[in-house]
């Protein structure tokens, strides 16, 4: 078989009730040089029983350990064919035309590593919800630099400061990134069980050029059992990798480093609740006072709620959104 244009990786792990409609949305694709695989990620039903037999661009590659989204994704890196991988979550589905697009704006602009294109959230049962598109509008809002071409734009300085201020406006289930481009900047870092798209994303678009294709062409699916409906453990993962950016990115804007620093009060002061909240109040105390040294003020008050009963603080916050609701 001719090397194919794309590798599609789907990380699967207890996704059985979506993945026949993600792997479909790709089968149904109208460009047709791709393969897909299917990273089983030691699933306690295996994946492969979900899978199409029928069609020889489907393989099913299953890990003998759980090693998270990252690890699976790098699995199916080192395990493709194509020029390019594209990124695909096991709950998430493609519209018809988003292989084409995509290759179409890489062969018109073939200096290109990392391309992308928009995407609208969906509930279960097809409500749209919080993003709905406009990434292209959303970027030029933030002034960042770019040309304007067929179909989208293409960025002409490092989207990573961006991303780093703003978190991740690329969705995984958009990326399509040139295979080789992996062995400059490395692989997903597995430590990270949430965020790991982030941390790689900052770390790829630190030199390579990057375009947008300004149409949406991907529905992400927003489930309350997702990963990134866990806020304390976002939290954790965020301030484990914003902590580390100043030292890994010495060149970073003032503007950019005060960002870094606005999120981690943020993120701190957050833990400092969560722990509260399970009466870890020495921990609690010790992220709060974090968040504070980092600028946040009213992390002094939460502080020192923290020598108060937890029932307490929960009864004034019932009477304050009362007499919010009433007013």
């Amino acid at each position: 078989m001719n090397r194919p244009f794309f590798t599609v990786i789907i990380p699967a792990y207890k996704t059985e009730k979506y993945l026949p409609k993600t792997i479909r949305s790709v089968l149904n694709q109208t460009f047709t040089e791709f393969e897909i695989i299917v990273v089983d990620d030691c699933s306690p039903i295996p994946q492969a029983t979900y899978v199409p037999t029928d069609d020889s661009r489907v393989r099913v590659i299953r890990h003998t350990e759980n090693r998270g989204v990252g690890g699976a994704r790098n699995t199916g890196i080192r395990n493709a064919n194509g020029e390019y991988v594209a990124f695909l979550d096991a709950d998430d589905c493609w519209r018809a035309e988003k292989l084409e697009y995509q290759a179409r704006f890489l062969q018109a602009n073939p200096q290109l590593d990392v391309l992308f294109c928009d995407f609208i959230h969906l509930l279960e049962d097809g409500t749209p919800e919080r993003w709905r598109g406009g990434l292209a509008g959303l970027l030029d809002s933030w002034g960042v630099p770019s040309i304007t071409v067929d179909d989208g734009r293409i960025f002409t300085q490092s989207l990573m400061p961006y991303l780093i201020q703003h978190t991740s406006f690329m969705h995984p289930s958009s990326m399509v990134v040139r295979k080789n481009y992996f062995e400059k900047c490395g692989y997903f870092d597995e430590t990270y069980k949430s965020i790991e798209d982030l941390e790689m994303w900052i770390r790829l678009t630190e030199h390579a050029q990057v375009g947008l294709v300004d149409r949406v062409l991907v529905e992400v699916l927003q489930r309350p059992d997702s990963l990134g409906h866990d806020q304390e453990k976002m939290s954790r993962y965020i301030v484990q990798l914003y902590e580390t950016l100043p030292a890994r990115y010495p060149n970073l804007s003032e503007e950019v480093q005060r960002s870094i620093q606005t999120r981690l009060a943020t993120e701190y002061h957050n833990l400092g609740y969560a722990e509260q909240s399970k009466k870890n109040r020495t921990l609690a105390r010790s992220h709060y006072l974090r968040s504070f040294q980092l600028g946040r003020k009213t992390a002094s008050l939460s502080f020192l709620k923290t020598f108060l009963p937890m029932g307490l603080i929960r009864l004034g916050r019932w009477f304050s959104r009362r007499k919010g609701a009433t007013s």
